[in-house]
């Protein structure tokens, strides 16, 4: 059952930092971005685009990311932790 919990750990982790760095490309202008930076974002946005239809932006700043970030915070933070001894 550790294992489960570790890996659901885990991949909460994963999508956060992949919406962390998506956020950060997103300042980059799009004549610049390499392809990866581009695939990046459309993986982040995959994740994104259920909330964005729920979450309006606050004039030009899209505060989507920020909110699924803490969401994905609280669930992580009610996944049991398996303590080994």
């Amino acid at each position: 059952m550790c294992f489960i919990f570790d890996i659901l750990h885990s991949l909460i982790k994963f999508i956060e930092i992949l919406i962390i760095i998506a956020v950060v490309l997103s300042w980059i202008p799009p004549h610049n971005k390499p392809e990866w930076a581009w695939k990046i974002e459309d993986l982040a946005e995959y994740i994104l685009a259920p909330f964005r239809r729920y979450i309006p932006p606050i004039g030009p700043i899209d505060i989507t990311p920020l909110i699924v970030l803490i969401l994905l915070e609280i669930i992580d933070s009610l996944i049991p932790t398996c303590i080994m001894f």
